[in-house]
């Protein structure tokens, strides 16, 4: 396990750890739910590549697949994070995170097109004439 550092999730600081072993990711996870007698997920006996522990604020993710999907999974546990710090309470409805996560690419593209048309229509927004206001400037000659 590696400590990375603190990421700020709205006013609460969360520990990022990395694993670059998956067994050890996986056991620690199954340890955490048989500590605080949480039911045991029967996804995590299959495995798992990232975890949240909002009662601590940390985050564990298993860096051994691509690039892509362990910013994937980081993104998944922040969405935990980030619901529970908002005082949602369905913060652990993985099937919500799951869509979440897969959408917040979409709404980054759709924020992005939306600030686009915005940024344009200031730039069509015509500059005052020249020829007008030079009209109101009575000449000196």
């Amino acid at each position: 396990m590696t400590y990375l550092g603190k990421i700020k999730v709205l006013n609460t600081f969360y520990s990022i750890y990395t694993y670059s072993d998956y067994k050890e990711i996986n056991e620690r996870s199954i340890a955490w739910d048989k500590q605080y007698d949480r039911c045991l997920d029967e996804s995590k006996l299959s495995g798992v590549s990232g975890y949240c522990l909002v009662p601590v604020k940390e985050i564990h993710i298993y860096t051994g697949f691509s690039e892509e999907y362990n910013m994937n999974t980081l993104r998944h546990e922040l969405w935990h994070a980030l619901l529970y710090e908002i005082g949602y309470t369905h913060w652990q409805d993985e099937e919500l995170i799951e869509k979440l996560s897969t959408w917040h690419p979409l709404m980054d593209d759709l924020f992005n097109q939306g600030r686009m048309l915005i940024e344009n229509a200031r730039v069509k927004e015509e500059p005052r004439s020249t020829q007008n206001s030079e009209a109101c400037v009575s000449n000196s000659k």
